[in-house]
């Protein structure tokens, strides 16, 4: 991740509407004024060099800043007659680990558990005794300010002002979001945008809101890895939904997905969860620009997608052919859903090319790796099916309705087909009835 210079900074303070500014990096309260340091050349900015862009950020909806740097004390005081309702800095130097743990911490609190915002900090300063062996009083190290008269922020607060996300294609390209998130400052999300009422009718432009973890991260990379990857988290939970939550829980899952590799662009799971979004909503195209995109940063579930598309959409058999063989090499063996879903996907082309014995040794790997993978299932019943080995499919006929879920048109039409092959009687073949007459005399 690229360290920024002072333009880029002022820029993105004043031209975008932020509801949180996070910075991660080093800092300095030793001189007269504290400085943020933003690269190895020396480069740094004081309170007074961002003056006009923090009031612009304030005007906007800025409410939170963090620091996760050294020696922030000196910035909460610059900070403090700026006006900002809350502001979280270091009140000394803090190691590398330490200040990643109490990232996580403080995010899972804030956001999975929606506690306030003080009572968020509290709970991740808790977490941090565990470091005492390293660091004298390490729960001391977080500091909250609070200006007098500002209620408590909750990271709800943060959702419900925000647009609400559709979940239908609004495909910006992948090569736009990876350019706008290899600044050090995120970019924001076209689709939170939000007019903002405050601003003169000549003024009055769409403004963007990042209800997200992060607006900065400067100098230190493996924190925006794991903002990055806590976001990620959050939103497989959110597709986890009831299914009568589907629309609410996509919508939360794209926004989590977005952020996630707004943060990180080479997060190969999120941007694998967020072609399959795509994907859903009938976006094959970039779909497929996420999944590839994926497989190049060599993540299995993304290029075992992109394999499924292949054989699925394209009918090129032959180039899945290549793409799952490199999912083979790119999924752990102690990764059992991914070498499931490849297995499956394995199936599933043999199915398609007609061979079918190959196709049934394919999924029943597959069962063996995940036995409640319903289309492993739904698909292992079809080829025994064309084996003419009705009985034996029975069973996994019954495990195709009971796991697969119905979200997907084709499983739909699987699980009609498997409720006339169960509706049917399948009488078993001569061989197996003088199989019973040799066993029972």
């Amino acid at each position: 991740m690229n360290a920024p210079n002072r333009e880029d900074v002022n820029d993105q303070l004043w031209d975008q509407g932020w509801d949180i500014i996070f910075f991660a990096g080093h800092s300095t309260s030793q001189t007269d004024e504290a400085k943020i340091l933003l690269n190895a050349h020396g480069g740094y900015l004081t309170v007074n060099d961002l003056w006009h862009g923090l009031r612009r950020a304030l005007e906007n909806g800025l409410k939170l800043a963090i620091f996760n740097s050294c020696d922030g004390l000196g910035l909460a005081k610059g900070l403090d007659d700026r006006q900002i309702p809350f502001t979280i800095v270091m009140r000394d130097a803090i190691a590398d680990g330490v200040a990643q743990h109490f990232l996580r911490h403080f995010l899972n609190a804030f956001i999975r558990e929606n506690l306030s915002l003080p009572e968020a900090v509290r709970n991740a300063r808790e977490k941090l005794h565990v470091f005492r062996d390293r660091l004298p009083c390490p729960s001391w190290l977080p500091v909250i300010v609070q200006q007098p008269y500002t209620r408590l922020l909750y990271w709800s607060d943060l959702i419900q002002s925000a647009e609400p996300v559709s979940i239908e294609s609004d495909a910006t390209s992948l090569h736009s979001v990876e350019s706008s998130s290899s600044s050090t400052l995120a970019a924001s999300s076209p689709s939170l945008s939000s007019p903002s009422p405050t601003h003169s009718p000549g003024r009055n432009r769409m403004r963007y809101r990042a209800a997200a973890i992060a607006a900065a991260c400067m100098a230190l990379p493996v924190i925006s890895s794991v903002g990055s990857d806590f976001l990620t988290d959050r939103g497989q939970e959110a597709q986890q939904m009831l299914p009568d939550e589907r629309d609410e829980a996509m919508k939360r899952a794209k926004f989590f997905f977005d952020w996630a590799i707004r943060l990180n662009p080479w997060n190969g799971e999120a941007l694998m969860f967020r072609g399959s979004l795509y994907e859903d909503a009938g976006d094959i195209e970039t779909a497929r620009e996420y999944y590839t995109r994926s497989k190049d940063l060599e993540h299995g579930g993304g290029c075992t997608n992109l394999g499924l598309l292949q054989t699925m959409l394209d009918r090129d058999y032959p180039a899945a052919h290549m793409t799952l063989s490199h999912c083979d090499y790119l999924i752990p063996n102690d990764n059992r859903i991914y070498t499931a879903a490849n297995l499956k996907n394995w199936g599933q082309l043999f199915y398609e090319e007609q061979e079918y014995s190959t196709a049934e040794q394919k999924l029943k790997e597959s069962l063996q790796y995940q036995p409640d993978n319903g289309k492993s299932s739904c698909l292992l019943a079809k080829t025994l099916k064309q084996l003419d080995r009705h009985p034996e499919a029975l069973e996994h006929w019954a495990d195709c309705l009971q796991n697969a879920s119905d979200y997907y048109p084709e499983v739909q039409q699987w699980h009609r087909e498997a409720e006339r092959e169960l509706a049917q009687k399948h009488p078993p073949k001569s061989g197996d009835l003088m199989a019973i007459e040799a066993v029972h005399p």
